[in-house]
């Protein structure tokens, strides 16, 4: 039996589904031969019968075995009462009630607690790390009038030394997240500002990286870089009059120029028409012809 056990143990840890046939056997060997394996072994393997492997750890008096056993087939409150009544092992019962996460047997721990004042001592000094199980508060609540708590004072100080605790890391985990968070926004900031790159007198911008105040998004419909065409096909107003170029926008400059030219086009056009205006009501007097005529000539030099 020493020699199957070493052989079956040796091929389990080679391969868990490699003898998964006489695991039912290995139940037994493990209680014989090694004990503090079997705990492992039940966890790992599900090739065996969970009531003859519930006999066998009670008969060996394997408690936590018999623990596991009962929570794995859904009898988790007689899996509590025994960690309770027979470990006495309030961390374990607290690690227990957490994994299983039902309210039902919190309840039961906490009332099984509160009968007697070592049993309550002995939750509160293990629930500093375990709060998510219980809040010490409720325990606390809860405690029958009178009840002589050993070492109540120090359990309340460690409580309290821990929530400040979480309290401290708590905010230095808002700061910290603040602080990436302005990081960030200010990193976004500063990429949306230098998406439009600024064009000085004289120089372009050429980069692929950034929407340029000349590309197709900003020009004008129907105007390409470089064409002295406005939207309607037609010449600016005032281009032959000065030297500027419109670039469609690819130089500020440029633009600038050809705004005054126009400016400037458009103040002519209107001084023609308005000497074309005086020299009609000036027509019923002597020289009206000659004045028209003079007129006329005049604005279309200009």
């Amino acid at each position: 039996k020493s020699l199957q056990h070493l052989y079956l143990h040796v091929l389990f840890l080679r391969d868990v589904h490699a003898g998964a046939a006489f695991h039912a056997r290995q139940v037994d060997l493990y209680a014989e031969f090694a004990p503090s394996k079997l705990l492992p072994f039940l966890q790992q393997s599900s090739h065996y019968n969970l009531q003859a492997a519930l006999k066998t750890c009670e008969r060996a008096n394997l408690v936590r075995e018999t623990v596991f056993i009962l929570s794995r087939m859904g009898s988790q409150r007689a899996a509590l009462r025994l960690v309770l009544g027979k470990l006495g092992d309030m961390e374990h019962a607290l690690r227990f009630v957490r994994d299983q996460g039902d309210p039902d047997l919190t309840s039961e721990l906490l009332a099984h607690a509160l009968q007697s004042p070592a049993l309550a001592s002995d939750l509160l000094h293990h629930l500093a790390g375990h709060d998510d199980v219980l809040q010490p508060s409720q325990v606390l609540r809860q405690l029958p009038a009178g009840m002589a708590v050993p070492n109540l004072r120090d359990r309340i100080s460690r409580i309290m030394a821990d929530c400040l605790q979480q309290r401290d890391l708590a905010a230095s985990c808002a700061r910290i997240v603040d602080q990436e968070a302005n990081e960030l926004s200010a990193k976004l900031f500063r990429a949306r500002r230098g998406s439009v790159c600024p064009v000085l007198p004289g120089s372009t911008c050429d980069s692929p990286r950034h929407g340029t105040m000349g590309d197709a998004a900003s020009r004008p419909r129907g105007i390409s870089p470089g064409s002295n065409a406005t939207s309607n096909g037609s010449p600016p107003s005032g281009a032959a009059s000065s030297p500027a170029v419109y670039s469609g926008g690819t130089n500020a400059h440029g633009v600038l120029q050809s705004s005054r030219a126009a400016a400037a086009g458009a103040a002519h056009a209107a001084a023609g028409v308005f000497l074309v205006n005086r020299g009609e009501r000036m027509s019923d007097g002597p020289g009206t012809a000659q004045q028209t005529e003079t007129i006329s000539s005049t604005s279309s030099q200009r």
